[in-house]
């Protein structure tokens, strides 16, 4: 099995956040024999990750993404995965009532339902009290 990794960020590449995810994806990986061929890091654009994606998807197996899924305008990385995957971008229905029990009683903003947004044909990993949604979505 070979994976290369995504990370997606402006905030990364600014080093505004500390990124955290490369290192525990190589660890985890290598723990568990998995061949990481690449990570690359990534800025919030379409156009750039749609195009390593797909560099990517030459390489390896499997891709991880990490980041650029919140709901804010500069995340886009489900809408760079679903063109590089030519996909719709759909809503799912359980990440989208995710989301109304997070907010509680209160109705969520409409920004909020962009992370229940996802590539067609994507299915939710369950991932235990996480508010990020981890997603799997078959390239065939």
């Amino acid at each position: 099995m070979t994976v290369s990794a995504l990370i997606i960020g402006n905030e990364v590449l600014t080093a505004k956040v500390t990124e955290a995810n490369g290192a525990h994806l190589i660890r985890r990986f290598r723990a568990r024999g998995v061949t990481l061929v690449s990570v690359h890091f990534v800025r919030d654009d379409v156009d750039e990750i749609v195009e390593q994606y797909l560099a990517s998807r030459k390489r390896a197996q499997f891709i991880i993404t990490s980041g650029g899924v919140g709901p804010t305008p500069d995340d886009v990385t489900v809408r760079a995965i679903s063109r590089a995957m030519k996909r719709e971008v759909v809503r799912l229905p359980e990440m989208e009532a995710r989301i109304r029990a997070f907010y509680g009683g209160e109705p969520p903003h409409a920004e909020s339902f962009r992370m229940a947004e996802a590539p067609a044909g994507s299915r939710l990993i369950p991932c235990g009290d996480t508010r990020f949604p981890v997603l799997a979505c078959d390239s065939t």
